[in-house]
């Protein structure tokens, strides 16, 4: 079941709240297992976790990239372990009491099936078999078993192996992730910076951003209320709000590339100098933004 949730910051998740009657303080003192933690979208989510009251714990291949995380919560209520999704003893080991286990692993490159089907798998039938209560496994946009995507494909595969392990997964599949860390708009900005003219490539392609505190809010939400939100597939986006009251999901309102340099060129405060370079394939968006460890 496929279930499109606006997000538009606190108003975006007060409104999911009201809608599933999320209580913050269900999160207090439990554990919550971040696999690939200490990545873009994973310091966000421990923030967000830690606020709750709940004992975070991130399992990521070098735990210690993540240790500047330790600050943002009390004394012992962030733990931190060595694991990899490619080796399934150490994802046992890493999940093991926890209450919740959330999957951020992603990568783009390298070996797809292996990382996210295959790895997966491998977080889903541990958390199965370690009775965790609740599992969120943090996917992407356009996931499909049959994608000509190698990248989709492997996302839709793990989807489905996921949800064949743990049936009542929360499956999120956000679009192109933006924040402060990310290696999208970042990018576009530091080659604006630098270059007097900034090629477009398809300039009219369409993109679904979400800001990446949002995607974080969603994941606590669904981790809060695996009764609400278990066994269903969630596309967390932005909301705008108009002067008149009235929303409108940004799904329906995709940027463009062009505007996205435009921005990014504000924000430098640089002139906006663009060439655009007219492509001779069809568009293809790929996961923009993604990292090994979100």
């Amino acid at each position: 079941m496929l279930v499109n949730t606006p997000l538009a910051g606190a108003r975006g998740y007060s409104r999911m709240s009201r809608q599933t009657k999320v209580d913050g303080r269900a999160m207090n003192d439990k554990l919550v297992t971040l696999i690939g933690g200490g990545g873009f979208v994973g310091r966000y989510v421990a923030q967000a976790l830690l606020a709750t009251g709940a004992r975070v714990r991130i399992a990521q291949r070098d735990p210690r990239q993540a240790f500047f995380l330790k600050p943002l919560g009390g004394l012992g209520q962030t733990q931190f372990v060595g694991a990899d999704v490619t080796k399934p003893e150490t994802i046992a080991h890493a999940v093991r009491g926890s209450d919740v286990v959330v999957n951020l692993v992603g990568v783009l490159a390298g070996d797809f099936q292996r990382v996210q089907a295959l790895g997966a798998q491998t977080v889903a039938q541990a958390a199965a078999k370690a009775g965790v209560g609740a599992l969120v496994h943090v996917s992407a946009i356009g996931a499909d078993p049959e994608s000509a995507s190698a990248y989709g494909k492997s996302k839709g595969q793990g989807e489905a192996a996921v949800l064949d392990a743990f049936p009542t997964a929360t499956i999120l599949r956000p679009s192109i992730v933006f924040g402060q860390e990310d290696q999208f708009v970042n990018r576009f900005a530091g080659m604006i910076a630098k270059a007097p003219v900034v090629p477009v490539l398809r300039a009219g392609a369409k993109f679904q951003p979400v800001f990446v505190g949002n995607v974080a809010d969603a994941i606590v939400a669904a981790a809060a209320a695996p009764e609400a939100f278990g066994g269903q597939t969630l596309e967390p986006r932005r909301t705008r709000h108009h002067h008149d009251g009235q929303s409108d999901p940004l799904d329906r309102q995709h940027d463009r590339s062009h505007a996205v340099d435009h921005r990014a060129s504000r924000f430098c405060g640089r002139a906006d100098r663009q060439s655009r370079v007219p492509a001779g394939r069809p568009d293809h968006q790929g996961p923009v933004g993604d990292a090994a460890e979100r």
